[in-house]
């Protein structure tokens, strides 16, 4: 039975620095990716908000001017009520 290899003939460390380099390089990137990821998302969600509000305005002043005009024409159809009693008297 042979003696064993020692480690350092069939490993050799220095040979990887290159690509340890480069995969650090990447994983720099990925993360500066990610966190600008993460910024749009939050852009993204406050705008997504915004909307939720503005709609809920709009929805909510939609619903006071269907009131509004329903108050008007209840009030027209009473003055035209008004108006025909008038024109019934004479007046």
């Amino acid at each position: 039975m042979s003696a064993p290899t020692p480690v350092g003939e069939w490993f050799d460390p220095a040979a990887y620095q290159p690509t340890i380099a480069s995969d650090c390089r990447d994983i720099d990137a990925l993360q500066a990716r990610v966190a600008e990821l993460e910024r749009e998302r939050d852009e993204l969600r406050r705008k997504r908000d915004e909307q939720l509000v503005l709609r809920v305005a709009a929805e909510d002043a939609a619903r006071t001017a269907q009131k509004r005009l329903a108050d008007a024409t209840a009030a027209i159809a009473n003055l035209k009520s008004r108006l025909a009693v008038f024109d019934r008297r004479g007046w």
